[in-house]
């Protein structure tokens, strides 16, 4: 570990240079070479992993600006700080207990709203990222303990209880019993608690959960969705619920050190279980063949089962497609229902199919006739570029893309100018906006 060979600041020093090393174009070894030259002999691997998880962050800005310590698994499961910020001000708190705490990042932001929280973490490694990086930003009200939280004992009384259990990075069904601790274990260690938020894998079944909380409390699954995309599934257990499923639909507005972490959120939620519309009922599913704006779904959305609600927010909106990942408009929508939509479309064109002799073509990206016909309509609307969104295999996307783009730089009117090519039961030529 490398706090048993450095210190936090001689710690920096090392992972700076490795940093300044990677940026000058050093290839690891290299780096490596050069590092043990300046009395850096140990840790290289862990100490170029927390390198290469600092110089992630700076780019993608998904946790604090800080020089936090943190390797690259670390960073990928950490929670970005906009959905740390709003958990924490949603369990304020006199006592909290951080169960699986990790390296602290969350529990960073559960000292900014609660008076003491006791972070517990059965990984000594994580633990002492914990206290390091606690101590960097000058926290002094998180108690790092380096235990299993199921046994720990001597733990105060909490007013309420966050985890996010340890689970195997990839299953093919995602499970309850996977979960570190397990659930029953996290609930039966606090009796007395009458607040938890456990953070689960969002694509668990949440039919699972019922009958999950003890008795005299209740529960309801929150999704988190972050900037249009479902990011963070949170099981709450409490006194009183007001909606059996919720949505909370974050958007980032972070400027980057920890007191300026900011976010805006709107909220859909239902009082019966998530469920998607079944076929019979898409009978709000556009009638016009060429809607003049479309709409992305926000995935956290579909995941809770919400489009009924989402549709009811504005009387524009209606289905594109039986997937239910479009909404059509002839009119732009309202501001809060956009707070639901991932990405805004407007419709420029809408192609006609080949002369094939079929009333529509089945697969009009491998039909070359329809491919002259999107290809006339990318010229005449001046696109230097084209994204496709549609039913296409990976192995096939560039070979289509590049046919469709040949000849769009000698006529584009803006070489920047990228339209997006949506082909459902449709072939619209869009426009991000």
């Amino acid at each position: 570990m490398i706090f048993d060979h450095y210190s936090i600041d001689r710690a920096n020093d090392a992972i700076n240079s490795i940093i300044s090393s990677i940026t000058a174009g050093f290839c690891k070894e290299a780096t490596r070479k050069n590092l043990g030259k300046a009395g850096f002999k140990h840790e290289f691997e862990e100490l170029f992993s927390i390198a290469k998880a600092r110089m992630k962050n700076k780019k993608i800005k998904k946790c604090i600006d800080a020089e936090l310590f943190m390797n690259e698994d670390d960073f990928r499961f950490a929670t970005s700080s906009a959905i740390a910020k709003y958990r924490a001000d949603k369990l304020k708190a006199s006592i909290l207990i951080d169960a699986c705490s990790g390296v602290g990042l969350q529990s960073i932001f559960f000292a900014k709203t609660c008076k003491k929280v006791f972070a517990v973490e059965i990984d000594s490694r994580k633990s002492a990222y914990a206290e390091a990086n606690c101590k960097i930003l000058g926290i002094n009200n998180v108690h790092i303990i380096n235990a299993d939280v199921t046994k720990a004992g001597h733990l105060p009384f909490p007013e309420a209880v966050f985890c996010d259990p340890g689970r195997p990075p990839s299953e093919e069904t995602r499970s309850l019993n996977s979960l570190q601790p397990k659930l029953p274990e996290l609930l039966k260690a606090f009796p007395k608690c009458k607040r938890f938020v456990v953070e689960l894998p969002p694509r668990i079944d949440i039919n699972l959960l019922t009958g999950i909380a003890p008795n005299g409390l209740h529960h309801f699954v929150e999704f988190i969705s972050l900037d249009g995309t479902l990011s963070r599934l949170d099981l709450n257990i409490q006194k009183k619920v007001s909606a059996m499923i919720k949505l909370s639909s974050i958007h980032d507005v972070t400027v980057g050190s920890i007191d300026s972490v900011d976010y805006d959120i709107d909220m859909l939620d239902s009082e019966m279980p998530a469920v998607n519309l079944p076929a019979s009922e898409l009978s709000k599913t556009i009638q016009n063949d060429s809607p003049n704006f479309l709409y992305e779904v926000d995935s956290g959305v579909q995941r809770a089962g919400l489009i009924a609600q989402l549709l009811a927010l504005d009387p524009n909106l209606s289905m594109y497609d039986d997937k239910q990942c479009f909404l059509a408009s002839n009119k732009k929508i309202e501001k809060h229902a956009l707070s639901f939509v991932s990405n805004s479309y407007q419709v420029l064109k809408n192609v006609l199919h080949c002369n094939s002799g079929q009333l529509d073509c089945h697969d009009p990206l491998k039909c070359n006739d329809c491919i002259k016909n999107i290809r006339s309509a990318l010229i005449e609307l001046g696109a230097s570029k084209v994204v496709l969104r549609a039913k296409i295999s990976p192995s096939e996307y560039w070979t289509v893309r590049n046919k469709l783009e040949q000849g769009l730089d000698a006529s584009a009117s803006d070489p920047n100018k990228i339209l997006h090519l949506i082909v459902q039961k449709n072939i619209l030529v869009c426009e991000k906006i």
